[in-house]
């Protein structure tokens, strides 16, 4: 028969059997009121994966097609995104407010 220890509130160390932990228990020595319940294990790095592993995630979300423009200079697709071809690296965004004004 296996048997594991509690604390009751006093300090004292109880042995409980595992047929019995779920059952309140009175220490024999101070006659403190325990519940004992099962010993938690800790979980170890191979236990996790498992879990995480066991798990079903959402496949990813489909990339969606980034609209790109031809360079003028080059002819390499560039992102409407970018302000600079990364071959070349002609200024391709429109000029800032401020150099239109002085114009």
């Amino acid at each position: 028969m296996e048997t594991f220890f509690v604390a009751c509130p006093s300090g004292h160390q109880v042995p409980v059997s595992i047929n019995h932990s779920d059952a309140p228990l009175q220490c024999p020595q101070c006659d403190g009121m325990l519940e004992s319940g099962m010993p938690r294990t800790s979980l170890s790095d191979t236990g996790a994966m498992r879990i995480l592993e066991a798990s079903e995630l959402a496949p990813p979300a489909p990339k969606s097609a980034t609209a790109s423009r031809p360079c003028p200079i080059c002819r390499t697709p560039v992102s409407e995104a970018s302000a600079a071809c990364a071959h070349c690296q002609t200024y391709l965004a429109s000029p800032p407010d401020f150099l239109r004004d002085l114009a």
